[in-house]
């Protein structure tokens, strides 16, 4: 026995002891902690980065295509629980093995929403049953298409208890169940047959499967015989014949591709207004005219080139706005109680000429609209004819802006007369050579609603169907804000010199009214520089038409078919009165001269593609020095073409080369209706990170969305200007989305490339004498686009090939576009970039990937190019900064880990 008081001391050494380890265990975890929050703090930045960028790389809304019975004949015989099995979860490797399924693969990614497969519809991908029946809780992604499910495993004695039972099982029963298994094994073996063949077929046209819509047949959804219907039609559509013959078979104008254009995506319905800050309807009478924001009547005279007029007019006149300031959208009353139509001076007068020649010549990456007549000098391109929407492609490429004294509307070489200007389709036309100094840079292309809403009856007429009322005030707000407004409608004749055939005209006013219902041939385009709400609806009386019903208000509109003052300013000695439509055609002024002005009822049933310009002027320096441009495509078209998908996560990018050290500053969005929104991301590429044709692999420096009011082009710039090094590659990635105007609620998202007729799809029929060739040079372009497979990036190739081999659509390059300036010699201030807490700089430099050598360098190049469209706190990014926090965690921890007391 030990002594009480060695026990006693034994006793109070083990508390010391228990107690200094409760010490020291106190001491080591609050070190630890310590050492866990510095850590934390060194970890939070980064991994906030990376879910910022992570959630980049996904659609905002992306969602799966609807799968349901592939075939209507199968629920005719009776298998209404029949479908598809569309697995959206990957496969989870902890379950058994399982026969393969019958399957059209829905898309892996998360979905918001549901969209349309092209070839069957109806059942969203979580509520897909197997061709038999469900599968049981847990084996939803197992099920089978055979008619025995593979059961569940049991454990050995549930096994053997069953076994024991099937022995005993009476031999009839046995003989019975087999039979009726086998029976049943054969209608499912021909159901999994029906499938196989429904799947077959609905891909036939759409081999990847994706959700692009195209419901020719107008039953609310889009399959493969829509497709099949389309490629059809498109063999046997007869386009408008333009050199005259305007017999009551033919369309007025659109050819192939304007017509899917109307069938495919039907009509944008436009804003409510355009939020001027004007109440239009208070303004009676309005005319650009009298507070000089128009220009003079020009002639076209003898070709088909009233578009190239109508659209040059629009464009001079958002100019003369423009340069009005503040003051251009001044209203006094006292100066609109009657229009201006003589002696209007001419302060900007553009080339006709340039643009409708150019339109018709070969671009750059070999997008073009062929004419088919011989010749590059022949006057024949100037009669091909043309709508307002193919100045888009020129204007906004920097091209076909330049004066009438560069490039007058008159044949090279000839002496400018009267006896001359008769016989000008004899003469040799063409451009003047040498430098053009454009007045002005077209930075908006804007596309109000039809105010005659046309429907084509997929035969060889436009019908009209409606009045948009709102469009009238539309037209109203932009002839206030932005200047004159291009539109397009049957003409009373179609070319000048050409006697009266519409019946809707009336000559003694100067006034047309088409009320026209069955048989729509809009085959003229002018310019509405004015408007009279109180416009007697009698003066539109004529032939053909009824006004009874009719109200008052007609648009002042601008012709390009001469004028008497036109005559004179150009060929002074000639006689007016032998001078035919040249000077005797319009409304006649005091002195009973003709102005080659003419009113047109607001609700005419053929006026179409109203548009409107908004300009970047020279005279105070413009805003970019360089645009990155590779859409040169002209559809003739009402508007540019393009598909819908019924998902909203479809993308478009173009990568771009810069040519110099430059800042990017802004890009283009077009979007297609009114109230779209553009999610707009650039990226800094390299070679190896469009290896799989995606442009988002590389560093994302901005991120934002632009919402439009109204359907068109529109230079965007960007929250804050990035620095380009000469050879720096950079991608500019689009998403346009809108409501989809012909479904109440959804939304959809746009295939914003161009959009041509694959070269077989193109006949001497349905595209008349004009062949269109939509082209991407390889690393240009690509597109994000929902399959079957989820989304996949492509190519512009890659996505026609999925469509009958190529055989229906040629896609082009992405519409977007990218504004650069030259670069000043100015270092961003030191530090701004890695600073905690702080957003990046409005300017900042990015070196160029590919001149870096180092490791450690090109990690500071990606620090350096860290976008400020992802915002953090406490960045932790500077290398040096990450080791001395991560060295002083480690430090902290073994010092507590070291921590001990010394004993006595």
């Amino acid at each position: 026995m030990m002594p009480e008081s060695r026990e006693r001391k034994l006793g109070l050494l083990v508390l010391d002891a228990r107690a200094a380890v409760r010490r020291f265990s106190k001491c080591r975890t609050l070190c630890a902690l310590a050492g866990i929050a510095v850590a934390a703090a060194l970890v939070s930045p980064v991994q906030a980065y990376a879910a910022d960028s992570g959630s980049i790389d996904e659609p905002r809304d992306a969602v799966a295509e609807q799968v349901a019975a592939p075939d209507a004949s199968l629920q005719a015989a009776g298998q209404t629980d029949v479908a598809v099995q569309a697995p959206s979860q990957p496969e989870d490797p902890s379950k058994e093995d399982v026969a393969p399924t019958v399957e059209a693969a829905a898309p892996a990614e998360t979905v918001g929403s549901q969209a349309d497969s092209p070839s069957v519809e109806g059942t969203p991908a979580s509520q897909v049953k197997t061709p038999v029946e469900e599968a049981e809780p847990g084996q939803a992604d197992a099920a089978a298409p055979q008619a025995d499910p593979a059961p569940a495993a049991q454990d050995g004695a549930a096994g053997a208890k069953d076994a024991a039972a099937t022995d005993a099982t009476d031999e009839r029963q046995t003989s019975a169940g087999t039979a009726q298994a086998a029976t049943t094994d054969a209608q499912n073996a021909a159901v999994r047959d029906a499938a196989m063949k429904a799947l077959s077929k609905a891909i036939r046209f759409d081999k990847s499967g994706t959700t692009i819509i195209l419901d020719f047949n107008g039953d609310g959804k889009t399959d493969d015989t829509d497709w099949a219907a389309y490629k059809s039609w498109i063999k046997t559509y007869r386009v408008f014949d333009f050199n005259g013959d305007f017999s009551s078979g033919y369309n007025g104008g659109l050819q192939v591709t304007g017509g899917t254009q109307l069938v495919a995506n039907g009509h944008d319905k436009g804003p409510d207004d355009l939020n001027i800050g004007i109440d239009v309807d208070k303004i009676k009478s309005y005319y650009l005219n009298n507070i000089g924001q128009a220009t003079s009547v020009k002639n076209q005279s003898p070709f088909g080139s009233c578009w190239a007029f109508g659209a040059t007019s629009a464009l001079e006149s958002a100019i003369l706005k423009a340069m009005a300031g503040e003051k251009g959208m001044a209203y006094d009353p006292a100066l609109h109680q009657t229009p201006n139509l003589t002696n209007i001076d001419d302060k900007v007068d553009l080339s006709e000429l340039e643009l409708a020649w150019l339109c018709y010549s070969l671009q750059p990456d070999g997008d073009y609209i062929k004419d088919t007549l011989p010749g590059d000098t022949d006057s024949d391109r100037l009669s091909c004819g043309g709508w307002g929407a193919m100045a888009e492609t020129m204007y906004t490429a920097w091209q076909a802006v330049a004066n009438e004294a560069d490039d007058p509307y008159w044949p090279l070489g000839v002496p400018k007369t009267y006896e001359n200007f008769k016989k000008l389709g004899k003469f040799v036309w063409g451009l003047t050579e040498g430098t053009k100094t454009a007045i002005a840079h077209v930075q908006g292309v804007n596309y109000l609603p039809d105010p005659a809403i046309l429907q084509l009856d997929k035969q060889e007429h436009m019908v009209y169907q409606s009045l948009n009322q709102n469009a009238i005030k539309l037209i109203k707000e932009a002839l206030v804000k932005y200047g004159a407004v291009s539109i397009g409608y049957q003409a009373d004749t179609a070319l000048p010199g050409k006697p009266s055939e519409s019946g809707y005209f009336n000559s003694t006013y100067w006034a047309q009214y088409c009320d026209a219902v069955d048989d729509i041939t809009d085959t003229h385009a002018v310019c509405i520089v004015g408007w009279d709400d109180n416009f007697d609806h009698n003066k539109f009386k004529a032939e053909k038409n009824d006004v009874s019903n009719l109200k008052d208000g007609a648009w002042l509109v601008k012709n390009s078919w001469g004028s008497y003052d036109w005559l004179k300013k150009n060929f002074p000695d000639a006689d007016p009165s032998k001078a035919g439509k040249a000077a005797n055609w319009g409304i006649t002024d005091a002195e009973g001269n003709h102005t080659g002005y003419f009113w047109l009822s607001y609700y005419d049933h053929s006026i179409v593609t109203p548009s409107y310009f908004e300009v970047d002027l020279a005279s105070d320096g413009f805003d970019y020095d360089n645009n990155y441009s590779y859409d040169y495509l002209i559809n003739e078209s009402q508007i540019p073409f393009v598909l819908r998908t019924k998902d909203t996560g479809t993308e478009v990018a173009n990568v771009f080369t810069a040519r110099g050290e430059e800042d990017l500053t802004a890009v283009s969005v077009h979007t297609f209706v009114a109230d779209s929104t553009v999610h707009v991301r650039v990226f800094l590429v390299t070679d190896d990170d469009l290896r799989d044709n995606d442009p988002t692999s590389g560093r994302c420096v901005a991120d934002f969305t632009s919402d439009q009011l109204v359907s068109g082009f529109h230079t965007v710039r960007l929250p804050k200007t990035i620095r380009l090094a000469k050879g720096q590659k950079f991608a500019v990635v689009e998403n346009i989305t809108s409501a989809d105007a012909n479904d109440g609620g959804g939304r959809v998202s746009y295939i914003a490339l161009e959009t041509g007729m694959a070269k077989d799809a193109q006949t001497d029929d349905n595209m008349g004498y004009l062949f269109s060739h939509a082209n991407a040079d390889p690393g240009t372009t690509y597109v994000r686009i929902l399959t079957e497979d989820g989304y996949r990036w492509m190519t512009p190739q890659e996505l026609a090939d999925n469509y009958d081999g190529g055989q229906i659509f040629e896609f082009g390059n992405a519409m977007v576009k990218a504004f650069t300036v030259n670069a000043k010699e100015e270092a961003a201030p030191a530090g701004d970039v890695t600073t905690p807490g702080h957003a990046l700089p409005a300017t900042y430099g990015v070196t160029n990937p590919a001149q870096v050598g180092d490791v450690a360098a090109r990690q500071a190049v990606a620090r350096a190019a860290a976008s400020d469209a992802l915002p953090r706190t406490g960045d932790a990014n500077d290398a040096a900064t990450e080791t001395a926090l991560f060295a002083a965690a480690l430090a902290i921890v073994g010092a507590g880990l070291a921590t001990r007391r010394t004993r006595d």
